[in-house]
């Protein structure tokens, strides 16, 4: 929580164009439009509704926070689901169009390495990081090996 509040805290003053400590309906509305999200009074009442648990018609710090990390989390969820219902629909098309060659849709196909398909992702992410810099650390090290520092 203490990190979410130093990550968020800049981007509260920000919206708080008044400075009275608190978001209102005004300053919420430019929120949601900065978040790309539907910004009609009817979405934005409801979005302050949702936000202003004590309902006193303005989003304090601790209500923003709050509302920041619901709102990463819902994008998260809802990032993971389209991600997972287009690997689904990718995978039901690719059995039932066997003779179709490669076609390039312009979607990225991901690849999980066979030793990491049984791990969770973060565990997945974990692992790749520490690849990555072991490759990069030896990359390194070959240049170094291998440069002529008489070279110009």
């Amino acid at each position: 929580r203490q990190r979410l509040a130093h990550l968020f805290k800049p981007f509260f003053h920000k919206y708080d164009r008044n400075s009275d400590g608190a978001i209102s309906t005004d300053e919420l509305s430019h929120l949601l439009m900065d978040l790309g999200e539907d910004i009609s009074d009817r979405k934005n009442a409801e979005w302050m509704a949702r936000l202003d648990p004590d309902a006193s018609g303005s989003i304090e710090l601790s209500e923003f926070l709050d509302a920041m990390l619901a709102y990463v989390v819902e994008f998260s969820n809802r990032r993971i689901d389209s991600e997972r219902s287009a690997a689904g629909i990718h995978t039901a098309c690719s059995t039932t169009n066997l003779d179709d060659e490669d076609e390039d849709d312009g979607e990225e196909e991901i690849e999980v390495p066979e030793d990491m398909t049984h791990l969770d992702w973060k565990s997945q992410q974990r692992i790749i990081r520490r690849r990555a810099a072991q490759m990069m650390g030896l990359g390194t090290a070959l240049i170094i090996l291998f440069s002529d520092p008489m070279v110009d």
